[in-house]
C-alpha cells in the first residue's frame, strides 16, 4: 500500500510501507507527523497512531556470552544464528498464521486456475480430435488433432504465467517483509508487485539468463572431460569414478554463483524504485560470504517439508509460512550488517 506524509509543512509520497518504517526508525518521520493512505478516506492521522511503526525490528543480543552459537561472514560481521532466525520467524507469525496461510492459498489458487485454463483447451481439443477419428480407425499423432486456436490459447496462458511470475514473487516477499517488520501485512500485498510489473518481469528474465549462463559455463568442462575419457579409453568403471565427482563439483560451483541472486526479489520488494540489474548487484553484495549460511537455513527446513508430505502437503502451508518468515528475517539481518 502506498503512503503519503506531511513533514515541515510539505507533503511527500507516495512511498511503500517498508520505506515509511525506515523513515520512522531513522528520524525522517516523527510520531507527530501526519500520514495518509487511500483506505483512510480524507482523514490524515498522526504517525504515532499506526501500531508498530516506530518499533525497531527485533535484535539478537551481542553474541559474546555464547560465541559458539554466532556466525560471522567474510567481512567479519556477526550474523544472527539460524536457530534464532527460526525463533524470530515463529514470533513474527504468532497470531498471524491464518493470515499467512490465506495469502498462500490465494497465491496457490491463482496458479492452479492459470494452469487449468492453460491445459483445458488442449484436453478439449485432444478429446474432440480423438472422438472424431476413433470411429474411422485413423491413426494420427494426437497433437495434429489440436486446432490452431486451442494451441494459441494454451501458449498464451503459458506466456502470461511467465509474465506475472515476477510480480507475484515481489508481492509474496513484500507480504513477509511487512510481517516480520510489524508493518500491518495484508493478503493484498500479494499484488503489490504489479506496480512495477516490467521491472519484476525483467528481473525474472535476467536472473534466469544469468543462472543458465553459469550452468552452461560449468557443465561444458564436465561434458568435455566425459567426451575425452570416453574417446581415449575403452568403457571402464573407473571413468565414472572420475566423471561423476567432477560433474558434481561443477554443479556445486554453478549453484554457488546462482545463490548470489537469492535476495534479488527481496531487494525489489523492499524498494520498488530499484532497477532489475541494480537489484541483482545488491543481492550479490548481500550474499557475499553468506551463501553457506542460507543453505544451512534452508536445510533446517528440509525435515519439516518432508513431514508435510505425510499430510499430502497440506502441512506445507504452515511450513512454507514458517520458512519464508525466517527467510525475510535472514534478508533483514544481512541487509543491516551490509549497511552497517
Amino acid at each position: 500500500m502506498e503512503w503519503y506524509y506531511h513533514r515541515n509543512g510539505q507533503q511527500h509520497g507516495p512511498i511503500q510501507e517498508s520505506e515509511l518504517q525506515r523513515l520512522a526508525q531513522s528520524g525522517g518521520l516523527s510520531p507527530q507527523d501526519l500520514i495518509w493512505n487511500s483506505s483512510m478516506g480524507e482523514k490524515w492521522t498522526p504517525a504515532s497512531s499506526i501500531e508498530g511503526l516506530f518499533v525497531m525490528p527485533p535484535e539478537i543480543p551481542k553474541p559474546s556470552p555464547i560465541p559458539s552459537s554466532s556466525t560471522s561472514d567474510t567481512s567479519g560481521s556477526t550474523l544472527i544464528p539460524n536457530k534464532e532466525l527460526m525463533r524470530m520467524a515463529r514470533a513474527s507469525l504468532k497470531g498471524k498464521w491464518g493470515l499467512a496461510i490465506r495469502m498462500s492459498l490465494l497465491w496457490l489458487l491463482i496458479w492452479v486456475v492459470l494452469t487449468l485454463v492453460q491445459s483445458t483447451p488442449t484436453f478439449i481439443a485432444m478429446h474432440h480430435g480423438y472422438m472424431a477419428t476413433h470411429g474411422q480407425g485413423l491413426i494420427a499423432p494426437m497433437k495434429n488433432a489440436i486446432p490452431l486456436p486451442y494451441r494459441i490459447t494454451s501458449i498464451s496462458i503459458q506466456i502470461l504465467q511467465v509474465l506475472v511470475s515476477g510480480a507475484f514473487s515481489i508481492g509474496f516477499f513484500s507480504f513477509y517483509l511487512n510481517l516480520v517488520r510489524s508493518l500491518n501485512p495484508r493478503v493484498s500485498d500479494l499484488f503489490s508487485g504489479f506496480r512495477i510489473f516490467w521491472r519484476a518481469f525483467f528481473a525474472v528474465f535476467l536472473v534466469g539468463i544469468f543462472s543458465l549462463f553459469w550452468i552452461i559455463v560449468f557443465q561444458i568442462p564436465a561434458f568435455a572431460l566425459s567426451g575425452i575419457l570416453s574417446h581415449q579409453f575403452a568403457p571402464t568403471p573407473w571413468i565414472a569414478w572420475v566423471v561423476v565427482p567432477f560433474d558434481l563439483i561443477c554443479m556445486i560451483a554453478a549453484i554457488s554463483f546462482i545463490y548470489s541472486y537469492a535476495m534479488t526479489f527481496f531487494v525489489l520488494a523492499d524498494d520498488h524504485a530499484t532497477g532489475p540489474l541494480k537489484a541483482i548487484r545488491k543481492s550479490k553484495g548481500l550474499m557475499r560470504g553468506r551463501k553457506l549460511k542460507l543453505l544451512s537455513l534452508q536445510l533446517r527446513f528440509l525435515g519439516w517439508f518432508l513431514l508435510a508430505l505425510l499430510t499430502l502437503m497440506i502441512g506445507g502451508l504452515w511450513v512454507g509460512a514458517y520458512y519464508h518468515a525466517a527467510l525475510a528475517h535472514f534478508y533483514d539481518d544481512v541487509r543491516t550488517k551490509t549497511l552497517s
